[in-house]
């Protein structure tokens, strides 16, 4: 079993379309769209984006600001623990083989923890 960590609202959908939050994958280097990352291009509909750390997360996520915006949104972070066959790795990323009839145990991770990974990432740039 691995953790990996996925950013997700109240409806189980996460940030990562501009429908959902307005934030457009594969705007920027650090959010490229899943084909562009590692996985060959296919239908995504049975997977769920997720990181594979915190501080994968908070590449992704690369701005104070953007973390403050998702808590205020509702977001929340979650670890969830999977099958490693049910992963597929990335450069930036992991897709979970996700079953909605058989949901992934999770455990909601406290903004602070992220975003002190992420304070502690800037300080270390500088």
């Amino acid at each position: 079993m691995t953790v990996v960590y996925r950013v997700e609202n109240h409806a189980g959908l996460g940030p990562y379309t501009a429908e959902v939050w307005g934030l457009s994958v594969g705007d920027a280097p650090n959010r490229p769209m899943p084909e562009n990352d590692g996985f060959e291009y296919e239908q995504y509909d049975h997977e769920r984006a997720a990181f594979a750390s915190l501080d994968q997360l908070t590449d992704w996520f690369d701005t104070p600001a953007q973390l403050e915006a998702l808590r205020q949104d509702r977001f929340y972070v979650y670890a969830v623990t999977v099958p490693e066959m049910w992963l597929r790795i990335g450069r930036s990323q992991v897709l979970i083989d996700h079953d909605e009839d058989n949901p992934d145990p999770r455990e909601l991770v406290p903004w602070a923890k992220v975003k002190k990974v992420q304070r502690e990432k800037i300080s270390q740039s500088n």
